[in-house]
C-alpha cells in the first residue's frame, strides 16, 4: 500500500496521509483490509481529515456522513454500483482511494474493489494429465478477462479462446509432466488458482489390474491395456502407459435394466482402504491419517471408442451399497445435459473425471466423511467399484454397437491448496 500527498496550502495541523483501511461492519470484527467487496462499511486511519471535501474511490466520488469524519478517521459505505478492476480504464486510479481536505489531497494505492457479482470462480478443469499439444478446458463464471495462464514451474501456456464460462489453453510441448500442482490464471491482475492437482503422479493407486498393492477383489469384463495394443484401439498420439479397458473387448450393449444392471459390460472392484494406504506410503502425496477426505476428489482419464451417448459411469465408494439413490454411489453421463441428450465428444484426447469425496458418505456407517484415519477404521473390509451400465435414470438410453471405455490413472488429490 502507498499514500501519495499534493498539498495545496500551508497548516500547522497533522499532515494529510492515510495509513491503513479497516473492516467496519456492524457485528464484524475489526481488522486492516487490502481490498473489500462492494456495500461495505470501512473506515480509513491517518491524519489531517478534517475539513474533508471530496472521496474518491477507482476515480469515482463516493457520498460520506461528516459525522463520520475525524482528524483521524473517515468511515464510509463503497457503493454497491462502484466500478472495478479492468472496469475501471483509467489505470492511474484503479484500485486507489482518494480524500480531499481544505489542505490538499491524498492517494491511497492498491486497495482493491472486488463486484461479488464479477469475481471470478474456477469449477472444473477437463484435463490434469495432458500431453503436450492437449487442449485443456478451464470452466467456471466471470472468466472473460483473464489474460494469462501458467501451468506448475510458472510455465506461461498458449490460450485458444475466452468466454465469460471457460479458458481453453494448449498444453506446451516443453511442459514438465512430473510438476504437479495448481493452474494460475491472471484476471485483472489477480491470481485465481486450480486446485493443485494438474500432474497429481503422486496420487495414483491403480494403474493395472494385476498391481498387489491394490489387487482385484472381484468384478468381471475388465482387460489391462498398454503399448500397441493401447494405441491401436485409441489411434491417439499419446496414451498413458496403461489403461484399463471396460469391457474387455468391444461389444455390442443393450440398454440395461436398472442401474445396477453392470454385468453386462464389465466393472472393477477393489478394496479403497488398500488404494488410499498405497497413496499415503508415498511421501510426495502428503495425504496423511489427519487429512480429511472431504478435501479430496478421486480422478482418472477417461476415453470411449465413440461418442458418448448412453449409459453412466457408476463410482461406488462401498460397492455393498450401489443404486442410484445411494449416499456412495455416484453415477454421471456427460451426454445428459440439462435433460437432453447432447453426445459427448472426446476431441481426440483423453478426459479427466473428477469425483469430490465430498459427494459421498461412509460406507459402513452411512455419516459424513471426516478424516482418512477414521475412514481406515472404519472400512477395513469395505469393497469400492467402478462400473459402466446402459442405463440412466430419467434419460433415454439407447443400445451401444461395438462399444468400448477405457481408464487410466486412478488416482486421489487434493482439493485444496495445502491439505
Amino acid at each position: 500500500m502507498s499514500a501519495l500527498f499534493f498539498s495545496c496550502e500551508r497548516d500547522n495541523s497533522e499532515p494529510l496521509s492515510i495509513h491503513s483501511v479497516w473492516t467496519n461492519d456492524y457485528n464484524v470484527a475489526n481488522e486492516q483490509i487490502t481490498g473489500s467487496l462492494l456495500d461495505k462499511w470501512v473506515r480509513l486511519e491517518g491524519s489531517g481529515f478534517t475539513g474533508l471535501r471530496k472521496l474518491y474511490c477507482n476515480g469515482k466520488e463516493v457520498g460520506f456522513n461528516p459525522v463520520h469524519v475525524s482528524e483521524n478517521y473517515i468511515v464510509f459505505r463503497i457503493p454497491t454500483e462502484l466500478p472495478t478492476g479492468s472496469d475501471v480504464t483509467d489505470e492511474q486510479v484503479r484500485n486507489t482511494i482518494q480524500a480531499v481536505t481544505t489542505k490538499g489531497s491524498v492517494v491511497y494505492k492498491d486497495f482493491i474493489f472486488r463486484d461479488a457479482t464479477k469475481i471470478p470462480r474456477i469449477d472444473a478443469v477437463s484435463c490434469t494429465m495432458p500431453f503436450a499439444g492437449d487442449a485443456v478446458t478451464i470452466t467456471g463464471i466471470n472468466l472473460s478477462k483473464a489474460k494469462e495462464v501458467f501451468f506448475p514451474g510458472d510455465v506461461k501456456v498458449a490460450i485458444k479462446s475466452v468466454s465469460a464460462t471457460e479458458i481453453v489453453v494448449e498444453t506446451p510441448a516443453n511442459v514438465d509432466r512430473q510438476q504437479s500442482g495448481a493452474i494460475r490464471i491472471v484476471i485483472d491482475g489477480e491470481d485465481y488458482l486450480t486446485p493443485p492437482y494438474l500432474f497429481y503422479q503422486a496420487g495414483i493407486f491403480l494403474q493395472t489390474t494385476t498391481d498387489p498393492e491394490v489387487p482385484m477383489s472381484g468384478g468381471t469384463g475388465y482387460a489391462t491395456l498398454a503399448g500397441d495394443a493401447l494405441k491401436n484401439l485409441t489411434q491417439l498420439p499419446n496414451n498413458p502407459a496403461y489403461a484399463i479397458s471396460i469391457p474387455a473387448t468391444a461389444k455390442d450393449l443393450a440398454v440395461g435394466t436398472g442401474n445396477d444392471d453392470k454385468g453386462n459390460t464389465g466393472w472393477l472392484r477393489f478394496a479403497m482402504v488398500k488404494a488410499i494406504q498405497k497413496v499415503m506410503n508415498n511421501p510426495a502425496s502428503k495425504i496423511s491419517t489427519t487429512t480429511n477426505m472431504n478435501n479430496l476428489a478421486i480422478q482418472f482419464e477417461l476415453y470411449m471408442n465413440q461418442p458418448w451417448k448412453s449409459g453412466v459411469l457408476s463410482y461406488r465408494l462401498d460397492v455393498s451399497k450401489g443404486g442410484a439413490a445411494s449416499a456412495t454411489t455416484y453415477n454421471f453421463g456427460w451426454w445428459a445435459v440439462s435433460n437432453a441428450v447432447v453426445p459427448y465428444d472426446f476431441k481426440k484426447q483423453w478426459q479427466t473425471v473428477s469425483i469430490p469425496l465430498s459427494y459421498f458418505k461412509a460406507g459402513s456407517t452411512g455419516q459424513p466423511l471426516t478424516t482418512v484415519r477414521t475412514y481406515l477404521q472404519d472400512n477395513a473390509t469395505v469393497n469400492s467399484a467402478l462400473a459402466f451400465v446402459n442405463f440412466y435414470q430419467n434419460y433415454p438410453s439407447v443400445p451401444l454397437v461395438q462399444f468400448q471405455l477405457l481408464i487410466a490413472n486412478l488416482r486421489l488429490v487434493p482439493l485444496t491448496q495445502t491439505l
